[in-house]
This record gives C-alpha cells, structure tokens and sequence, in this order.
C-alpha cells in the first residue's frame, strides 16, 4: 500500500519504522530503486503483544510509539470497513461498536482492565477454535478485527453523561 507521502513526511516515518524494525514488529520484505533512490517494503513480523512488564522496560516515548501504531492500526480497519460498506452492509451479520465514557476510582480501572483482558485472552482461543473447524469444514472465514481499549483520560475531561455512545 502506497501512503503517498512527501520526501520530509517520508523522513518522518522512516525513523518510526526503524524503531518498528528495531523492536522487531516488522521486518524488511524487499527494497526496489524508485527514482534514484532505494524504496524499502515492510511486513508485519506478528500480532505485537506486550506485556505490561514488558512495556514498562520502554521509554514514553518508546510506549507512546506503539500506542500510535496500535491506534492507526484500529483507524485503518475501521477506515476500511467503512469504504467497503462492510460495517453494516449485511443484517444477518451483527456487530458490536460502542463508546462508554465512565469515570472510575483506581480500583475501578483496574478491575475493568482485568475483565478486558480475559475478552482479549479469549478472543485468542476463539481464533483457535475457528481455525480448527475451517480445517475441517473449508469455511474460508470472516476478517474481523476485535478492538479494546481502556483509555485514561485527563483530569479535567469528564466523561459524557449515558450509557453506550
């Protein structure tokens, strides 16, 4: 996917990706000369997972890079199923979207991060299990991408009154 970037944008990025590379999330897949210069391609390595322990050996700078990432990851799956109509284009097929301001003690987060990371866990399993039986039946399956996230806002943005947004 071309990203139609300007030669300083472009400059910009390139560090992003080698801190990408470096941390080994992606990898160099192939590199063509392109108007006098060497374009390089990258590849996803795999899922990032990081472990809270992991992530708190990072820098900021190094955690709110893959935040960025993470997050444009999500805008583009979402971009995606948007242009493709593919969000709400078939009734039989639900979809779960939804925005829950809330405001929590310290307890409170912890225990709503907790809970989301036994959906995440799960989802996994759930993968597993899919695979297993489109081995068995050659269901060629349905791209989906699951999204949680647990955002600690700042003190003085108080959540949005109601349920569900």
């Amino acid at each position: 996917m071309e990203l139609g970037l300007t030669k300083a944008r472009a400059g910009r990025v390139s560090h992003h990706i080698r801190e990408l590379e470096s941390a080994g999330f992606v990898e160099e897949v192939r590199a063509e000369p392109r108007r006098g210069a060497l374009e390089h391609y990258f590849k996803a390595v795999e899922r990032p997972i990081v472990t809270a322990e992991e992530a708190a050996e990072w820098t900021q700078e190094q955690r709110e890079e893959f935040t960025r990432y993470i997050i444009s990851c999500v805008a583009r799956d979402i971009g995606l199923a948007m242009e493709h109509r593919t969000l709400d284009a078939d009734e039989h097929i639900e979809r779960h979207v939804t925005r829950t301001p809330l405001l929590l003690d310290s307890r409170g987060f912890s225990d709503l991060l907790a809970a989301y990371m036994k959906v995440f866990n799960r989802a996994y399993e759930i993968q597993a299990e899919s695979d297993q039986r489109r081995a068995k039946t050659g269901e060629e399956g349905l791209p989906v991408s699951s999204v949680l996230a647990t955002i600690p806002m700042p003190i003085k943005v108080r959540p949005a009154a109601g349920r569900g947004e």
